[in-house]
Order: structure tokens, then sequence, then C-alpha cells
């Protein structure tokens, strides 16, 4: 019995002793589990804490957009409650702030400034009572041509009746505001050859412009800008009988509209570009037979004055133009009259440009008295090849020109320069423009001129004698225009062989060195290959860098 007893016992232990690592290796894979499960709590909290976090902000985000969709929801609604006076301003910026390169006295048709004001009408019911209380909107009267595509269709009577309602129009909504005229007048004559029909053509046109022009001269002491345009729209295949029966009368209501009172104009530019289709009998109003009409009675504030193939001057006694700075005259198809053109100069004690392209006729019973001198600081003389008289002797003889910096003429025009001591050191720009050639002697001529800083060249593929004047240019001892710094030199043929006198001109001022240095280095040099060879300007560029512009 004892024997068996401690056998048992034994066994008893070693049962135990199993069961308790059993148990304790359980022990150790709960420990491990529970490790492992708080572990993956606490990224499970993270990942909760993240996940809430990020729902927030897409909540705060949807109410964004919420709020800003209400917002813009909103703000459509405002059509007809955004405030009057933003509005009127906005109209007025976007009426007149166009960007547009075409010179001021040139007219295009800009489709959208004609139909600005009425689209803004049309919006709503608020911005059309918005647009129609702003007078500004309304003071920019574009009247377009209502020439019909097929110019023998002849005038368009519908058209013409909406153009009256149109300038109506906008002149009953402008006010009192100063008005900007802006007129395309194109012909819309047939090109029948039936007298009849273009007399009645002619009868109609001349009735439906004197209805427009009542318009404009019962408005002139409104306007502020007048540009005006004419030009033919008729299709004249080759008979010259038409210009016999197709005849204008609008420098009769040119000259009606000048005579009256304009406090407020600024500015006027008249184009009659018909004029090499269409005649216009009495062009000068029967001057010299007659006396000259009293224009622009009473612009103490016009600026700017610009004529093309217009009867428009100012006769001897006029009261004067005490604003004008800038005149340009060209007459294509008759001579002025230089007392006209003296009259008018003297009426003008601020004159600062002076553009002539005419040809004088100092063929009349009338005294000329040109004024002693004029104030301009810049001259631009031009007249046809074959005219019979100097252009440039008439004006540059029979007045003084103490303040004159920049003169531009046509190349066959130099020859004939009156080059006085005044004028030869106070001109520092020089425009040499047309298709007319340049030689040795119109160099000598143009060396008298002693400080000249900027000199062009465009004479349109006709030849210069380049290898004088870059020999002038480069003279050691004594060269031409040494105050040289702005060259240019566009569409200009040569005879010279090799054709790098501008390669010498650069290297001779601008690699000299200070001591040896005559002449003023040269700041900018321009050319287009067709003047310049390609080798030679390749040459120029790595002298000059970006001093150097090539010319398309």
């Amino acid at each position: 019995m004892s024997a068996t007893r401690p056998s048992r016992l034994r066994r008893t232990l070693l049962g135990d002793l199993e069961h308790i690592e059993q148990v304790q290796r359980d022990v150790d894979n709960a420990a491990q589990a529970h490790a492992s499960a708080a572990a993956a709590l606490r990224l499970a909290q993270a990942e909760y804490d993240a996940t809430k976090l990020e729902l927030e902000i897409q909540r705060d985000r949807l109410q964004g957009f919420i709020r800003s969709a209400d917002s813009v929801r909103s703000s459509l609604q405002t059509l007809a409650t955004f405030p009057a006076d933003l509005l009127s301003i906005i109209f007025v910026h976007a009426a007149t702030e166009r960007e547009d390169d075409t010179p001021w006295y040139q007219v295009t048709d800009d489709a959208d400034a004609l139909r600005l004001p009425y689209r803004v009408s049309a919006v709503c019911r608020h911005w059309r009572e918005v647009a129609r209380s702003t007078a500004q909107l309304w003071a920019c009267i574009r009247i377009p041509s209502t020439a019909p595509v097929a110019p023998s269709t002849g005038p368009n009577a519908i058209a013409d009746r909406r153009l009256l309602d149109h300038v109506t129009f906008h002149l009953a909504l402008s006010r009192a505001a100063a008005l900007n005229i802006v007129w395309n007048l194109t012909l819309a004559r047939s090109s029948s050859q039936d007298l009849p029909r273009c007399a009645a053509e002619r009868d109609y046109e001349d009735a439906f412009y004197s209805q427009l022009f009542d318009l404009v001269i019962q408005n002139s002491p409104r306007i502020r800008s007048f540009v005006l345009n004419t030009t033919p729209a008729v299709a004249w295949g080759s008979a010259p009988i038409r210009l016999a029966v197709h005849t204008t009368k609008f420098a009769r209501h040119i000259v009606a509209f000048l005579r009256c009172r304009t406090p407020k104009l600024v500015e006027i530019a008249v184009w009659c570009q018909h004029r090499s289709d269409v005649r216009e009998p009495g062009f000068w109003q029967g001057f010299p037979n007659k006396e000259f009409p009293l224009l622009l009675p009473d612009a103490p504030n016009l600026r700017r004055l610009h004529i093309v193939d217009a009867p428009i001057g100012l006769w001897q006694g006029h009261p004067g133009l005490p604003g004008l700075t800038d005149v340009h005259i060209k007459l294509v198809y008759f001579r002025l009259f230089d007392v006209l053109l003296w009259s008018t100069l003297a009426a003008t004690p601020s004159l600062d440009v002076l553009s002539l392209c005419c040809e004088l006729d100092n063929e009349h019973n009338f005294e000329a008295n040109p004024p002693s001198s004029l104030p301009i600081s810049r001259l631009s003389l031009a007249q046809d090849l074959d005219s019979e008289s100097d252009l440039a002797p008439q004006v540059l003889e029979s007045v003084s020109l103490p303040n004159l910096s920049s003169l531009a003429v046509q190349p066959h025009m130099v020859s004939s320069l009156i080059i006085n001591d005044t004028l030869a050191r106070k001109l520092s720009s020089l425009d040499i423009s047309g298709p007319a050639p340049l030689d040795a002697e119109d160099f000598a001529i143009l060396r008298l001129f002693e400080v000249l800083e900027v000199v062009c060249f465009r004479l349109e593929q006709m030849k210069m004698d380049d290898h004088t004047l870059f020999q002038l240019l480069c003279d050691p001892a004594d060269p031409m225009w040494p105050r040289l710094r702005h060259l240019t030199i566009y569409e200009v043929a040569s005879d010279s062989v090799e054709r790098d006198g501008i390669l010498h001109l650069v290297r001779s001022r601008n690699l000299a060195s200070p001591e040896t240095r005559i002449a003023r280095p040269l700041e900018l040099v321009e050319f287009d290959l067709g003047s310049v060879p390609r080798h030679v300007a390749i040459q120029v560029e790595e002298i000059m860098g970006v001093r150097c512009r090539l010319l398309e």
C-alpha cells in the first residue's frame, strides 16, 4: 500500500506540472493576444479620430459650398437691383475704354462699340433704365456706312431711315453731354450709266445726308470730337462718262457745319476719299472769286486738325485758335491757296506739329502774308514728284522756325531744302521717306545739319548712294552728324558691291577708344535684310547686341 501511494502522488504531481505548463502557455498566448488587441485598439482609435476630423472638415466644406451657391443665387437676382451709380460707371467704361491701334483720325466700323449701348439696355428693365439715364453712354455717336454689299443696287432707303433714327436716339439720350462723332460716310451710288437714274440717286443721297448734317449742325455746340471719312462704293468698270454724272455736295455740308459755333470742339478730322471716283464741283466754295467763308469762328479748345481733300482753312481776320497744336493738311486733287495756308497758320499761336502734303497755289489776286515765325517743333512736308512748285523752299524761306527740331521730307525734296544757320544747329531728327533715290549731291546738302541725333531712311526700294553716306559718316577728321545716336535704314536699294558701310560706321563709332573717338557712339541701329546683307547684319549685331534691331 505504502509503495503504491507515492507512485500515485508522483503521477499526480507530474500531471499537475503538465497542466501548469499548459495553463502558462495559455496565459502567455492570452497576454500576447491582449497586447495585439491593445495595439489594434490604439490604431483603430487613431483612425476613428482621423475619420471623425475628416468628417467635420467635409461638413464645413459642404456648408461653405452651400453658402457660396446661395451667394451666387442671390447675385443672379441682383441684376435688377445692382446699384445704379456703379452700373452707370461700368457702362461708360465699357463704351469708352476700347483697345484700338487705329489712329484717331481714321474711321473703322466697330460693330461691337456701335451695339454696346443697345445690348446693355436689353438685359433687363433696371439696366435699360440705368442705360437710358447715363448720358455719357450715348455721347459717342458712331454713324456706320449704309452702302449695300453690291454697289450696283444703289442707295438703301430702309437702312438710311434706321440710321437717322439711330442718330436721333443717341442725340436725345446723350442730353447735354459732349459728343464724339465717328462717321463712315460711304456713297451708295449704283454703277448704272443711265443718266436719269444717276441724277435721282445723287438727289436722294444729297437729301438724305442733308438731314444727317442738319442733326449735326443743330448740336454743334456740344461736339467735342468730329471724325468723318467719306469713301465711294461705286462699281465703276471702265466707262469714264460716269465721272461726269456722279457728283456730290459734301463740301457744302462740311463747310456749313464748320461755320457754326463749336466751343467744346477738341479735335476734327475730315477725309474726303471719294474724290477719285466722284467729282465735287465748287470745292473751294467759289474762292478766290468769292470771299472764303469764316470757318471755326468759335473753337477755343481745338487741339488737333486733320484734313484730307476737304475745303477747310482759315481766312484773314480769323479770331484765332489759341489751343491748336497739331495741323495736318493733305490735298491730292486740288492745290491749296497759299493765302489760306498762311492765314490758317497765323491763327495758331500754339502750333507744335505741322504736316503738309499738297501743292501751293499763289496765282490769285490776294496778297499772302506769311506769319513771321511759327513755334512748331515738328514739320512734315510731302508732294508729288511731278509737282510744278517746290513746297519745301516755299515754307522754309517764308517763315522762321526757331523751335524746329524734327523734319520729315521725301527724298526728291532734299535738293530744294533751304538750310539756314538756325535750322542747321537746331534740327535733331530727320526722316526721309518716299519712292525716290538719294545721291551724293543730296548728302552734300544733308551734311549741313550739324546736330542730328535721329535719322531715318525709307526709300521704298529706291537706290541710295550709301557709299557716299557712310564715307561721310566715317570720316576720321570731320565725320558727318557726330551726335548721331539712332540710325534707321529700311527698303533701301544700293549699287554698292560690299554694302557693308553700316558695319564700318558701327566699328568706327562704337569700338574706338574714348581717347581717339571724335563722334558719339550709336545707341540704336535698325535695318531690314533688303537694305543690309545678312552676313553684314550678323557682324553688326555682334557689336551692338540688343541695340541692333532687325526690321521686318
